[in-house]
């Protein structure tokens, strides 16, 4: 299994951050087993959820300012052996050198994944399915597809 940030970018309100909660959500009932360790759960979400032994680490707070940069949660993600990482970005800036700085420091690979921007009652859906795809990224990194 190569080590792997999945990156969710996009532009503020575009749903990172209800998408990342959905991925532990569909974790949550798919592997009851599965251990969860929710450091913050409030409007964003820090947490790590061990599979068979295998962490993986999320960051819903992705803007600009955020505790991603003054707190360094990727790098905290990092020091508590997540092998997996999904966190949220913005498009560019601060948060996406964050990113590329602590994966090239660490050996992991990063996978770019856009949000979906919805207009209307459909945002629930396209963060629903945004979610599902990050759930099967996740599940072909652990086999090693990726």
């Amino acid at each position: 299994m190569n080590k792997t940030i999945v990156a969710l970018y996009g532009r503020a309100g575009e749903g990172k951050t209800s998408t990342i909660k959905n991925v532990i959500s569909i974790f949550e009932k798919l592997y009851r087993f599965a251990a969860i360790e929710k450091f913050i759960d409030d409007a964003d979400i820090l947490a790590i959820i061990t599979l068979n032994g295998i962490k993986i680490g999320f960051e819903s707070q992705g803007d600009p300012n955020s505790r991603m940069l003054s707190a360094k949660t990727i790098e905290l993600l990092v020091e508590k052996g997540c092998e997996i990482i999904i966190c949220a970005t913005r498009t560019e800036g601060k948060t996406v050198g964050e990113v590329d700085r602590v994966g090239a420091a660490n050996h992991f690979n990063i996978i770019w994944k856009s949000s979906y921007y919805v207009d209307g009652a459909h945002t629930v859906v396209a963060n629903q399915i945004a979610a599902e795809e990050i759930v099967s990224l996740i599940q072909a990194i652990i086999v090693g597809r990726i």
